[in-house]
């Protein structure tokens, strides 16, 4: 088992138990900020990952840079014009902000970078509304994705819906499942292998949605159900010290 600290894009400290057989996971966050006229999901990576947008996403785009105290403040735009992406890169991590359409006017930059903070950490990035009378943080999650599994965790509260019949026992609260959304072929390939189901985990303080990811098509994947619940039973998330009230 290994032990992961994240700091979430609300601020909260989070707690995360790794089970030993996953080794390569990969963790993004999300968070949406709403207001007056003003609706935008802020994704939060490491800052490495933030050349892929020139590279693969927005190749040739035209970037526009800005120095900020504690962050560089870029613009990337689209040689054609048709999708732009607003960044701040930060030591450890970067925020991206997908605008679509022609470039923003500077007039329009101030007005986002005015309504929110960004604040790095080695463990994460917060992104939160400078003006709580006028902005409130909709949502935040985090993600993961590795070869074997796909997460989503989220905090209590924050919307997810949780059945209303009793959970299955879990280490750390309750666990149910459900089936995944798939087409007649992709059914019948998965079978009941915990491939074709969804699994949600949830305590006191987060809500935690499992996929696992199986081999492509057209292999029929020969599932160790052994493996998976192990991974299962040994993955606990924990949202802890959340700073900040809606």
């Amino acid at each position: 088992m290994t032990s992961v600290h994240k700091v979430a894009p609300d601020g909260a400290r989070v707690s995360i138990d790794v089970p030993d057989e996953l080794t390569d996971l990969s963790w993004i966050g999300f968070t949406k900020i709403s207001g007056p006229g003003f609706v935008h999901t802020f994704r939060v990576g490491a800052v490495e990952e933030l050349d892929i947008i020139d590279r693969r996403l927005l190749p040739g785009a035209r970037v526009q840079r800005w120095q900020r105290p504690g962050y560089e403040l870029r613009l990337y735009q689209a040689r054609d014009a048709s999708n732009n992406a607003l960044v701040w890169a930060g030591r450890y991590h970067g925020i991206t902000l997908w605008l679509g359409g022609p470039a923003p006017t500077e007039r329009v930059i101030g007005r986002i970078e005015r309504a929110v903070r960004f604040q790095d950490d080695p463990d994460g990035a917060v992104v939160a509304p400078r003006s709580r009378a006028l902005y409130r943080r909709e949502s935040t999650l985090l993600t993961a994705v590795g070869s074997e599994v796909r997460l989503i965790a989220r905090p209590v509260g924050d919307g997810a819906a949780l059945p209303r019949w009793r959970g299955a026992s879990h280490p750390t609260g309750e666990m149910w499942r459900a089936p995944l959304a798939l087409d007649d072929a992709e059914r019948r390939r998965l079978g009941d292998t915990p491939y074709a189901w969804r699994y949600l985990i949830a305590n006191p303080t987060a809500i935690v949605d499992v996929v696992f990811r199986p081999p492509f098509p057209p292999a029929v994947p020969q599932a160790d159900t052994a493996r998976m619940e192990r991974i299962l039973t040994g993955l606990a998330v924990f949202w802890r010290e959340r700073p900040e009230t809606r």
